[in-house]
């Protein structure tokens, strides 16, 4: 596979967890509005937003590290890594709050 086949499904992991993101978090909030506080309340749709929103960066960062070298593969590294460590993380203290 070329390298630069790499970037572009790092681009796509990186829209797929910020769209992922959106919908998980209007779920969670119309679930929180409409039935109760819990997170668990949005079924099995919201768990797999979750893990769509939690893993998609980690692979869009692992593809980037394997991407071909250049100024893009440093701002998909950068961003895979903010994308993780603010939007998965957000969501994760929502989806395990049920649990705490």
């Amino acid at each position: 596979m070329e390298k630069r086949k790499f970037n572009k499904i790092s681009i796509s992991c990186f829209i797929a967890t910020v769209i992922s993101f959106l919908g998980c978090y209007k779920l969670w909030q119309y679930a929180s509005n409409s039935m109760s506080d819990n997170y668990s309340q949005t079924g099995f749709v919201g768990y797999i937003c979750f893990i769509i929103v939690f893993a998609s960066p980690l692979a869009g960062l692992l593809f980037a590290i394997i991407g071909e070298k250049g100024f893009l593969k440093a701002i998909l590294i950068i961003g895979n890594t903010v994308a993780f460590l603010t939007l998965g993380l957000v969501i994760a203290v929502i989806a395990f709050r049920d649990f705490v």
